[in-house]
């Protein structure tokens, strides 16, 4: 949340569903461990945009904490 407060002006008011969503997440993958199996292990992320690249590594950087690239869909 600090983070997102640091990119939009003080009138946007955020509202957020993070809390509820981990928690409803945690629930399916007990109940489902077959998803562990599935799950790469290499550590890779690939990001792709439908947007500007540029735009979107900008952004997404912030929230990863490290420079990252993207690539176009």
């Amino acid at each position: 949340m600090p983070k997102l407060k640091k990119v939009f002006p003080d009138h946007i008011n955020i509202l957020t569903q993070g809390e509820i969503v981990a928690e409803r997440l945690l629930d399916y993958l007990e109940r489902h461990p077959e998803i562990e199996e599935k799950l790469a292990k290499q550590k890779e992320r690939h990001f792709y945009t439908s947007g500007d690249p540029a735009v979107f590594d900008a952004h997404a950087s912030i929230f990863f904490g490290e420079a990252l690239k993207s690539g176009k869909m």
